[in-house]
């Protein structure tokens, strides 16, 4: 069929042709870059939701900074602290 075409009708259809494979790959790698960019948004979303809950916990802790209490709390554990009359015992295990 192609063979009894006449000659501006074939450049036509190759053009056509060509036209249709150029928008076919720009298709296809545009697809490509929005499936990395899906992937790059969840990611983001998923570091977001990360960075959200350490800032919540920051916050309670931040809360916390006037807290007698926790104040002593964590001069007791991590200074080992110990008031006149208290005994600290350090169990050393085998």
């Amino acid at each position: 069929m192609i063979a009894r075409m006449s000659l501006p009708a074939r450049l036509v259809l190759a053009a056509s042709a060509a036209l249709l494979f150029l928008w076919g790959g720009n298709f296809y790698a545009k697809e490509r870059e929005i499936a990395e960019l899906r992937r790059e948004r969840a990611s983001a979303e998923r570091l977001f939701q990360t960075l959200e809950r350490e800032i919540e916990e920051l916050q309670r802790l931040l809360a916390l900074k006037d807290d007698l209490d926790y104040i002593e709390l964590l001069a007791r554990r991590e200074l080992g602290l110990i008031f006149p009359g208290e005994e600290k015992y350090i169990l050393i295990e085998p």
